[in-house]
């Protein structure tokens, strides 16, 4: 059995440890279409943005692979 200064000094570890990194989607459509799918237009009015841009920022995620289509909605792919 450890003793209470073996315990205490195996957890001051833990306190020199860095804090994991918390994911952030890096794009504000990728956070809204992980919350649900939405369709273009509710993104558009959602984010604030143009219908335009959000059609231009879909259409370069969709070639990064971070989202698809499907029957008219947006989905933010896992990964």
């Amino acid at each position: 059995m450890e003793s209470i200064e073996q315990i205490l000094e195996s957890l001051r570890g833990w306190q020199n440890l860095s804090p994991a990194p918390m994911d952030k989607p890096a794009h504000p459509l990728v956070a809204l279409l992980l919350a649900a799918p939405q369709t273009s237009e509710a993104l558009a009015q959602a984010s604030g943005q143009s219908l335009a841009k959000v059609l231009a920022a879909l259409t370069e995620l969709e070639l990064d692979g971070r989202v698809c289509n499907e029957a008219g909605r947006w989905f933010a792919r896992p990964g």
